[in-house]
């Protein structure tokens, strides 16, 4: 009797592990997505910058981005480390609150200034707008972006293009 209560109690901790890991592995093997409104709350909560991906479930390249870039190690880490990553679906019906107002998805984008999809915004750790890239982005080339705006290159004048050229370091950790 002592030897079965001594396997099963091994199975289970055996079972309690693996899911364990499995779960831990799932987490870091996708982004991280919050909504709107939870990720501004979560992003002020721990001083992140936020990207935020605007969408539709009907955007060809936002798939594309979703399959490729979203989907890119590397993308997946500094996402997940360093920022707090908003979906915004624009055909939703959800309802958003930001700066004291009450907007559709499609006014949200509107106050952004979005006009084509897929469209990702940027906002530092205060929740100022850093920039809006619009259409799709290949993985090396977003991963390089996201060191840059995470190491606050902009701020220092240090433009993109130079920080890619090898031009100028601000910091970066690769």
């Amino acid at each position: 009797m002592k030897r079965i209560i001594i396997l099963l109690s091994a199975i289970t901790l055996f079972t309690a592990g693996f899911l364990i890991y499995h779960t831990n592995s799932y987490s870091r093997s996708s982004v991280q997505w919050h909504s709107f409104n939870s990720g501004l709350q979560k992003a002020r909560n721990e001083r992140k910058p936020v990207i935020i991906d605007f969408y539709a479930d009907w955007c060809h390249w936002c798939k594309v981005m979703d399959q490729t870039t979203f989907a890119d190690s590397k993308v997946i880490r500094s996402l997940n480390t360093d920022y707090i990553a908003v979906k915004v679906d624009t055909q939703s019906t959800e309802r958003i609150n930001y700066i004291n107002r009450n907007l559709s998805s499609q006014e949200l984008a509107i106050h952004f200034g979005i006009k084509g999809l897929p469209t990702v915004v940027f906002l530092d750790k205060s929740g100022e707008v850093i920039t809006l890239l619009p259409g799709y982005i290949k993985a090396p080339t977003f991963s390089s972006l996201l060191d840059y705006i995470r190491d606050e290159c902009y701020t220092k004048k240090i433009s993109f293009k130079d920080y890619m050229e090898g031009k100028a370091n601000c910091g970066d950790r690769r």
